[in-house]
C-alpha cells in the first residue's frame, strides 16, 4: 500500500508541473508574420524587383550615352590609373536618380566622372514590382581601361542574375 500511495503522489507532482509548462496563449499573443497581398509603401526601396528599371532607349541608348558624355580624368591618364568604380543609387517612382554613393573609387578622378554621369543623366524607366512602380536601389560598375591606341570604345554587360546591373565601360581619351 506505501508503494502504491507514493506512486500516486509522483504522479500527482508530476501532472502539477506538466500544468505550469504549457500555458495557454491569449489572443493578444498571436501576430500575423506578413501580410501576402501588401501594396508596395511610396518610402521601401526595393533590392530585387520584377521588372528592372532601365535606361530610356534600352541599353544601346545607354551605350551611346556613356560613349558620349563620359570622359578619362587627365589625372587618372597621367598616372596609369585604371580600375572599377561602383555605384549604388535609387532609381525613384518617376525615374528621378538619388542617394548616390561611391561604394569604390581606384582614384584619380575616376570615381568622381562615373558619379558625374550618372547625376547628369536623364531619368530612367522606374523598376515595377506587383504592378506598380517603385523605388529601387541600383548598383553600377564603371570599368576604366588605358589601351595603346588611346581610343575610346565602350562595351556593355548584360544585367546579372542577381538583379543587379551591371555596366562595364572602357573609356580612353
Amino acid at each position: 500500500m506505501k508503494k502504491l500511495s507514493i506512486l500516486v503522489l509522483i504522479a500527482f507532482a508530476v501532472s502539477c508541473g506538466d500544468a505550469e509548462m504549457f500555458v495557454e496563449p491569449e489572443g493578444s499573443d498571436y501576430e500575423v508574420g506578413s501580410v501576402i497581398h501588401e501594396k508596395p509603401s511610396d518610402d521601401k526601396v526595393f533590392l530585387v524587383v520584377e521588372q528592372d528599371p532601365t535606361f530610356p532607349g534600352g541599353m544601346k541608348a545607354y551605350s551611346k550615352f556613356l560613349g558620349e558624355n563620359l570622359n578619362y580624368p587627365q589625372e587618372a591618364k597621367q598616372k596609369g590609373i585604371e580600375g572599377n568604380v561602383y555605384i549604388t543609387f535609387v532609381v525613384g517612382t518617376d525615374g528621378s536618380l538619388s542617394d548616390f554613393e561611391l561604394l569604390r573609387n581606384p582614384g584619380g578622378g575616376l570615381g568622381e566622372e562615373a558619379l558625374r554621369v550618372y547625376m547628369d543623366g536623364p531619368n530612367w524607366v522606374p523598376g515595377m514590382q506587383k504592378n506598380q512602380v517603385v523605388k529601387t536601389r541600383m548598383t553600377a560598375r564603371v570599368a576604366f581601361r588605358l589601351d595603346d591606341e588611346n581610343m575610346r570604345s565602350i562595351t556593355m554587360e548584360e544585367p546579372k542574375e542577381e538583379e543587379v546591373l551591371i555596366f562595364e565601360t572602357e573609356v580612353n581619351n
